[in-house]
């Protein structure tokens, strides 16, 4: 597999899947995009061997799939969340309030929830000094206000 794209978590830079997926991969940054519709057409026609989606990159990378946006070989979806928020029919998911919370911290605060964020995805994990470093390299305002729009599409 010669061709291998990797789609990130939200808040996290686009390369962050580096240290899984070989030299040469092509990290795309869906962040930068103003919605997914502008994203979904940046990659269109794009013919993949594997796609590695991490969190709302595995999201992303599904429905590009489903909607043959992008037809790879192979699939890698790594903790990516069948539904982020809880519904009626699917309760395996962050409560409604929770959600609310987080993002009204981060619509007043984003780059103190950013940074709490960081702190909290990699507690207790063996490499939570790199993880921390990783997710904090871009927690200032310009980083983090580009997110807002990524986590409502999360919320959908």
């Amino acid at each position: 597999m010669n061709n291998i794209i990797t789609i990130s978590g939200w808040g996290q830079s686009s390369d962050s899947l580096a240290n899984v997926a070989p030299e040469g991969a092509l990290h795309l940054d869906y962040s930068k995009f103003a919605n997914i519709n502008d994203f979904f057409e940046s990659i269109k026609g794009q013919g993949p061997d594997l796609v590695i989606g991490w969190s709302l990159g595995g999201q992303l990378a599904l429905r590009a799939i489903s909607e043959e946006i992008i037809k790879p070989k192979a699939l890698c979806l790594i903790a990516t969340p069948y539904q982020f928020v809880v519904s009626k029919e699917i309760k395996c998911a962050m409560d409604r309030d929770t959600f609310n919370l987080f993002h009204r911290n981060f619509e007043n605060d984003p780059v103190k929830t950013i940074k709490r964020f960081a702190t909290l995805i990699s507690l207790n994990d063996i490499h939570a000094r790199d993880i921390l470093l990783k997710l904090r390299q871009g927690a200032d305002i310009e980083h983090a206000g580009k997110w807002l729009y990524w986590l409502e599409e999360l919320e959908s």
